[in-house]
């Protein structure tokens, strides 16, 4: 991961600034290796100063599992709600309807997330215990939808709900993330977040969500009702990602446990002692 963010930082010093031959170009490649080697110990430690953090630990590990959940209905939901809802096609297509839903609950969860904050007070422990709640809701109203929804009209309205109450942890888990870093690693701590719940999240959730949905289908088929059989599959399939959400409000519940009898939020002293401990590794504050 800090390979992704080196690169095209550390890379620039390989660009010479004047074009030159032998020996200078030489003594440039030269300079802008040893940069590169420098630029990756750097965010290493810093890294490892980052990690040390077990409620930003268990904070990434639970967005993860949520994002893992995410990625299955962002990729298959369409095709999915085509399956097991033919008559979606008087709304418009699929991909139409399922992405309205998608960016008003979106929107709407992302709000409501951090307006339901700013009442209960904008805290590390406020925040985690506002993700685990708001995805247990959430999951079960995914679920419930599932199991009890046989028309596209009660589908979309219950999944509309449950996507809001999904989406409303955004604003929470990014105040997880900054305030259990020191200020000057929050840009990178951020950058981690993003980087994992995408190479450990969605990325690989979606292709893994085809592959069970392709051997429940096998499994289901053996009735030769081809139509009913996708619509099982995908339910079933549906239902596991869902599962798989629900991890991450035993790590997120584990966090807010963590961080409410151990944790504290940093005064400006301690802001300030931390930003000097960090110097004295080597870092600098000014991000130059």
């Amino acid at each position: 991961m800090a390979f992704a963010f080196l690169v095209p930082i550390s890379s620039l010093d390989y660009w010479p600034k004047h074009k030159g031959v032998g020996a200078v170009a030489a003594a440039q490649n030269e300079g802008g290796f040893k940069s590169f080697i420098s630029g990756l110990g750097i965010a290493l430690r810093d890294m490892r100063l980052i990690l040390s953090n077990k409620v930003y630990v268990l904070g990434a590990v639970g967005y993860c599992m949520y994002s893992a959940m995410m990625g299955v209905y962002a990729y298959w939901g369409p095709k999915a709600g085509q399956a097991m809802y033919p008559d979606v096609e008087k709304y418009g297509s699929a991909d139409t309807v399922f992405g309205l839903v998608t960016v008003i609950a979106g929107i709407i969860g992302t709000m409501l997330g951090g307006f339901l904050l700013d009442k209960a007070g904008v805290s590390v422990a406020a925040s985690l215990l506002l993700c685990a709640v708001m995805t247990l809701l959430g999951c079960i109203s995914l679920l419930a939808t599932l199991f009890f929804s046989h028309t596209v009209e009660s589908f979309i309205l219950a999944m509309t709900l449950g996507l809001i109450l999904i989406f409303s942890i955004q604003g929470p888990i990014n105040i997880v993330a900054m305030w259990t870093t020191p200020y000057i690693l929050r840009p990178f701590a951020c950058a981690l977040y993003t980087v994992s719940i995408h190479v450990f999240g969605d990325v690989p959730s979606a292709p893994i969500a085809g592959m069970v949905h392709d051997r429940l289908y096998n499994t289901y088929n053996k009735t030769k009702d081809k139509a009913l059989s996708d619509d099982l599959a995908w339910r079933r399939t549906l239902e596991l990602a869902t599962w798989v959400g629900v991890l991450s409000i035993i790590f997120w519940m584990i966090g807010f446990l963590v961080q409410l009898c151990f944790g504290k939020k940093l005064d400006p002293e301690e802001e300030e002692e931390q930003e000097g401990r960090y110097e004295s590794l080597g870092g600098d504050s000014n991000g130059v």
